[in-house]
C-alpha cells in the first residue's frame, strides 16, 4: 500500500469526500453547485495524496499542497454552512452529542484504516468506510421540503 494511507488526514479526507458525495446526491439540486462541492471534497483528498508523494522531492511543495487541501476543505465547509443558513437549519455545536458520536466513530475507523497491518486488501478498507454514514436525523425533513 502507498505510504499516504498511513496518514490519519488521508483517511479523514476519504470519509469527508464519500459523505459529501452522498449528501450532494441527496440534497443539492443545482448541478453546478454539486460539481463544485464534489470537486472541493475530492481536491482536499487528492492534494493530501500528492503532498505526501512529493514529500521525498520537496518539503516546500508538500506543505503547499497541504495548504491547498485545507483551502479546498474550507471551501466545502462554506458551501455546507450556506446550505444550512439558506434553509434556516441549525449548525450543530462541536460538543453536541451527535457530533461527538460521529467523531468517535470516524476516529476509530481512521485508526483501523491507518493501521496497515490490519488491512490485507483494498476491499477491506472499502467495507470499513461504509460503516460511517450520515445520520438520518441530520436535518429536519419538514424544513427541507419547504
Amino acid at each position: 500500500m502507498q505510504p499516504y494511507k498511513k496518514l490519519y488526514t488521508y483517511w479523514f479526507s476519504v470519509i469527508i469526500y464519500d459523505r459529501e458525495v452522498e449528501f450532494a446526491e441527496k440534497w443539492i439540486k443545482s448541478w453546478k453547485l454539486k460539481e463544485q462541492m464534489d470537486g472541493a471534497a475530492r481536491s482536499g483528498k487528492q492534494n493530501i495524496v500528492e503532498g505526501s508523494d512529493d514529500m521525498d522531492v520537496s518539503l516546500k511543495v508538500a506543505i503547499n499542497l497541504t495548504g491547498i487541501a485545507k483551502g479546498s476543505l474550507e471551501e466545502l465547509t462554506g458551501d455546507l454552512e450556506d446550505f444550512l443558513r439558506q434553509r434556516k437549519l441549525d449548525k450543530w455545536d462541536k460538543n453536541d452529542p451527535r457530533v461527538l458520536l460521529l467523531r468517535a466513530k470516524s476516529a476509530q475507523l481512521v485508526r483501523n484504516l491507518s493501521d496497515l497491518s490490519v488491512l490485507s486488501k483494498e476491499r477491506e478498507a472499502e467495507e470499513l468506510l461504509k460503516t460511517i454514514e450520515l445520520p438520518e436525523h441530520c436535518f429536519s425533513i419538514a424544513k427541507l421540503r419547504r
